[in-house]
């Protein structure tokens, strides 16, 4: 109903209100990949911290001048320790190829470690069906010279930087909103000072402050909807795209890339044109009572 009510005043010659609509494009355009972004990485610390938390890392220290027979023993006992340990899931030593590999980008490819006093790593997997004591299991290997981490102090860094990335995200949006509000506000005076005789003569000829209001809500709604659904339209075409980038790397599976959780973000951005419009209709209405008060 809004958009079929007769609009008396000129609009569309105000200068305040031209630029208005691409202003509100930008601005749904920031808020939406801020939200995406919010998702996104409100998903990954979801994942990277379960992850973590369902997983241990056993180091079997190396001993000074120790065989490699001797080593192969101890990590062998540690692990039939831990495979009787109530609360592991799987258990998997990292074979020393494995660690090899992992260490060419410091060592150089083509170096041996066989004389280097490497630990033997071992991966476990937790059962989450299960108890699992930590303190109690390190007592047990202590003896081997072997101790199991749970990565917690890493896991509370990484919540706690993820954490910051999602205020960061939720503040930009915030900021946006209020930027919206004070850009509707600044047209709007702008757009009063214009017809400010016209709005003097509709007030003599009987028109009340609501009729005033309902003129400019009409127009700003207009506005909003041509601004925020061409922004929220490129925002999704932006995560589209850096969805199937991330598919083609290899950063993601296309799988994760286009699953539902992953589209999440996307959806989300449905609720930014509304937000907007919403905004901009109370900001239009405050603002145009409270400048109707002084100029008429």
């Amino acid at each position: 109903m809004i958009f079929t009510r007769r609009i008396d005043l000129p609009f569309s010659k105000d200068p305040s209100t031209r630029f208005l609509p691409w202003i509100i494009a930008f601005l749904s355009f920031i808020a939406s990949l801020a939200l995406a972004g919010y998702l996104v990485l409100n998903t990954f610390s979801a994942q990277w911290t379960g992850s973590l938390e369902a997983a241990v890392t056993v180091e079997v220290a190396d001993r000074e001048e120790e065989i490699t027979a001797d080593m192969d023993a101890r990590v062998a006992e540690v692990v039939a320790i831990l495979r009787r340990t109530p609360g592991v899931g799987t258990v998997s030593p990292l074979p020393v190829e494995q660690l090899q590999v992992y260490l060419e980008p410091w060592l150089g490819v083509g170096i041996s470690i066989d004389d280097l006093p490497l630990p033997r790593l071992i991966d476990v997997t937790l059962d989450s069906g299960s108890a699992f004591d930590m303190d109690a299991l390190n007592a047990e290997l202590a003896g081997l010279d072997a101790k199991a981490d749970d990565h917690g102090i890493w896991r509370q860094r990484l919540t706690d930087f993820l954490f910051t990335l999602e205020v960061l995200a939720l503040c930009i949006v915030v900021i946006v909103i209020v930027a919206a509000i004070g850009m509707v506000a600044f047209a709007i005076r702008g757009s009063l000072a214009t017809h400010r005789p016209a709005l003097e003569l509709l007030h003599l000829m009987g028109a009340r402050d609501a009729y005033i209001v309902r003129q400019f809500q009409t127009v700003i709604t207009g506005i909003a909807i041509k601004g925020a659904l061409p922004g929220c339209l490129l925002a999704a075409i932006v995560l589209l795209v850096a969805a199937q980038t991330g598919a083609a790397l290899d950063l993601v599976t296309p799988d994760q890339a286009f699953s539902y959780e992953s589209l999440t973000p996307l959806l989300a951005i449905l609720v930014i044109p509304p937000v907007i419009v919403l905004v901009a209709l109370i900001a239009a209405r405050r603002t145009v009572l409270a400048a109707l008060r002084s100029i008429i």
